[in-house]
């Protein structure tokens, strides 16, 4: 039996040499999913997210924190209020891949920046929810079902164009409202269209 040979990953690379590269006929998954920002861009990329006006405040510091700690999204969604002691410096990380059918942890050092960042999300999240990045007053949305309660079911508040409110309270981002908000906060501005999330 033979396999298709895959391509290797190429190194990380600068915005400056993705987009050198792109010029010259590249090709861009391959190319945008090996880019690099470093702390000048990482700070403007932060900056942009932080503008865009349809963006949940919990964007920018999840991204952030992903920048600094090198955390995934589902390790960021799992996370905790209760798992960040900023007096350690250090963010208790729920892992899943270590033991299957047990409860694993890691802990994570956080560079001052990072701190300084969870710190502020801290000071205004929603209460209501144990998960350190939540959303008060609404229910995620799916992609499936788009921005809506679901397809035409007859079932009231399905289908009918609105959001679905949750009762009091605040519930844990799901990784599709995290992907779709980064999607659009980087399709604003042609210069971070190309990142992966």
């Amino acid at each position: 039996m033979r396999f298709k040979p895959t391509a290797d990953k190429l190194p990380y690379m600068t915005l400056a040499e993705v987009e050198r590269r792109l010029a010259q006929g590249g090709d861009p998954d391959r190319l945008w999913e090996c880019a690099y920002l470093p702390p000048a861009e990482l700070a403007d990329l932060l900056a942009h997210v932080q503008a865009q006006a349809h963006a949940p405040g919990w964007l920018a510091q999840m991204v952030g924190l992903a920048a600094y700690t090198g955390l995934r999204r589902s390790e960021l969604l799992r996370a905790e209020a209760a798992d960040a002691d900023l007096a350690a410096g250090e963010l208790t990380v729920r892992e899943r891949k270590r033991k299957k059918g047990t409860a694993t942890t890691c802990r994570v050092p956080l560079p001052k920046p990072a701190a300084a960042m969870l710190t502020r999300w801290l000071e205004v999240r929603p209460a209501g929810s144990p998960f350190l990045f939540a959303e008060a007053g609404t229910r995620p949305h799916s992609r499936i079902r788009g921005r809506t309660a679901g397809g035409r079911t007859g079932v009231p508040g399905r289908g009918s164009g609105v959001t679905v409110r949750t009762p009091p309270g605040a519930s844990g981002v799901t990784p599709d409202t995290a992907s779709d908000h980064l999607d659009r906060a980087l399709a604003a501005a042609p210069r971070w269209a190309g990142l992966k999330g």
